[in-house]
């Protein structure tokens, strides 16, 4: 005679709810260490990947600024400066950097009112910070530097401050750590007064 199925005992429900508990508490903090990982790296690159939008924008001479016609004549006398990024690592300002393109006018030959084009900010994920900035060759003075790449091919300066700051003339290079605080891991992005950049994981 065949014996009724009576399921699983309590004790091997007891088991199997224990093993599951165990399986999930090593399985969820791996994963927040691994999105928070994630978010890092993706914060490295998307900054090294404005960076670059920058510099082709000045290459390639792209602007946004108004219409500007000083002579009458139908033509738009505004002249692309550069486009610009501004880091920031001042605690409370330190979780986003803004990009603009700057403008001005030629008026009889003379340079005229400055104009911000394009102007946006990327904030970085949650929890990833600039937690610092390092001048090769050079000084920051304060805690704002800005990058600005110039049109017609001159280049890449640095300066403290935004682009009405003193130019760092002896920088070769810098380099921005940012910072996970949740995991304590950095990555730094650097660009030379060359125009090359890379990210690096410390």
């Amino acid at each position: 005679m065949k014996q009724k199925n009576q399921g699983y005992t309590l004790i091997e429900l007891i088991i199997v709810i224990t093993i599951i508990g165990i399986l999930v508490g090593f399985a969820v903090p791996a994963y927040t260490q691994f999105n928070a990982s994630q978010l890092l790296k993706r914060a490295a690159t998307e900054m090294k990947d404005d960076l670059r939008l920058m510099q082709n924008r000045a290459s390639t001479g792209e602007k946004n600024c108004p219409f500007y016609d000083t002579g009458g004549d139908g033509i738009d006398d505004n002249r692309l400066i550069g486009w610009y990024i501004s880091v920031d690592q001042a605690a409370g300002s330190n979780s986003s950097y803004s990009m603009y393109g700057r403008c001005r006018y030629d008026a009889s030959g003379a340079l005229g009112f400055n104009f911000t084009s394009g102007a946006s900010l990327r904030k970085l994920p949650p929890q990833v910070i600039v937690e610092s900035i390092a001048i090769t060759g050079d000084s920051l003075s304060g805690s704002v530097l800005s990058i600005a790449f110039l049109s017609a091919n001159q280049g890449v300066h640095f300066y403290s401050g935004d682009m009405s700051g003193t130019q760092m003339a002896l920088a070769t290079q810098v380099t921005i750590t940012l910072r996970s605080q949740q995991l304590g891991d950095g990555y730094t992005v650097t660009v030379t007064s060359a125009g090359n950049m890379y990210e690096t994981r410390l």
